[in-house]
């Protein structure tokens, strides 16, 4: 088993919205102990779920969301980027104007993710292996620029018969992203994600 480490890309354009994130007081610690229970070479990635709550006037790009996976061990290393799709957005409560988006793997990416894990269960458990699970998404402007108030949140749920717990509590998204990232957000030029 490897642990969970923080993974933020402070790309132009890319809201990262990783486990672990800088913005630490926001993160739910009942949820951050049942991910660390949560073993990465055994977990069906088909059941993993993720549902993100962004403030009025930021929607992800078309293919814009996904989950990148980074494993390393002296002589072995995985190293892949999965497009999330979009699911059913479950009936949570979330402040007005908000939207709600689910994403997880395709069957074709929880294919590669197995694919991936069976590969680093073949690795010598010796304590040394280091990974890092992060989900980023790509957003831009449905309107002007974002107040700096305006919030984003993220929940998620480790098996489909399981409900959402909160991972990353309501927080400002000039903290998750920084204030570079957010002054290089763009208009959306495609039609976002509905």
């Amino acid at each position: 088993m490897f642990p969970f480490r923080s993974m933020v890309r402070r790309a132009h354009r890319a809201l990262a919205l990783a486990f672990l994130l800088p913005a630490c007081s926001s993160l739910v610690p009942s949820t951050l102990l049942d991910l660390r229970s949560l073993d990465p070479l055994s977990a069906d990635p088909a059941e993993i779920e993720l549902a993100l709550i962004l403030p009025p006037g930021l929607m992800p790009r078309p293919d814009g969301a996904r989950l990148e996976m980074k494993a390393t061990c002296p002589g072995h290393e995985v190293a892949e980027s999965f497009l999330l799709t979009t699911r059913p957005a479950p009936d949570l409560p979330r402040p007005d104007g908000a939207t709600l988006l689910s994403y997880g793997l395709s069957p074709e990416g929880a294919t590669r993710m197995r694919a991936a894990q069976s590969a680093m269960a073949a690795w010598p458990q010796d304590g040394q292996t280091h990974g890092i699970l992060a989900a980023a998404l790509d957003a831009c402007l449905t309107g002007g620029p974002l107040p700096a108030e305006a919030e984003g949140a993220v929940l998620i749920r480790l098996a489909a018969d399981a409900e959402f717990q909160p991972l990353l509590r309501p927080t400002p998204i000039v903290a998750l992203i920084g204030p570079e990232a957010m002054a290089t957000l763009t208009p959306c030029t495609d039609k976002p994600l509905p």
